[in-house]
């Protein structure tokens, strides 16, 4: 196994996957690499991934479980999240208009950023968030909000022209 501190890669349009036999510890920093399909899976307990528009990428892998940051702008294909993903502080999908749900075992502690995921349709009934703020800006197809939604900070609906109850 290949380990990285921090790993960046950015402008490699040609590059389709990172190897599984790659551990990446504390930053992973990937952009503009437009045919990259998949992440390593064992990127567990990883503090910060960030990934700017990679238009191959569809999901991230299930193995992925723990992260304390997870930014994730403009990947237009991105459709899944792994199901029990425990974001530790901040969780920012913006722009990922292929995104039509959250994973029904999401945990935030922190903030949640969805403004531009067009495709979102519906949050999770159990959504666990333990403060911040929800930014749900700009997500035409969200019809409505899980009834035990429970935000400490500010919620954004700006934008949200297909929300017909709260």
């Amino acid at each position: 196994i290949v380990v990285f501190e921090n790993l960046f890669v950015t402008q490699c349009p040609a590059l389709s996957y990172l190897s599984d036999d790659m551990m990446v510890s504390q930053m992973l920093n990937i952009e503009n690499c437009h045919n990259l399909t998949t992440i390593p899976a064992n990127m567990q307990n990883i503090g910060y991934i960030r990934i700017v528009n990679c238009q191959g990428l569809t999901s991230l892998p299930e193995q992925l479980i723990s992260v304390n940051n997870l930014v994730i702008k403009d990947c237009l294909n991105l459709i899944s999240l792994p199901n029990n993903l425990m974001v530790n502080n901040l969780l920012i999908l913006t722009g990922c208009k292929g995104l039509v749900s959250l994973p029904k075992n999401l945990k935030v502690k922190s903030h949640i950023d969805l403004e531009g995921c067009s495709g979102l349709t519906t949050l999770p009934e159990n959504l666990k968030m333990c403060g911040g703020y929800l930014d749900l800006t700009n997500c035409e197809n969200l019809s409505s909000l899980p009834n035990n939604l429970h935000v400490k900070g500010w919620l954004d609906l700006t934008g949200c022209t297909s929300l017909t109850k709260l």
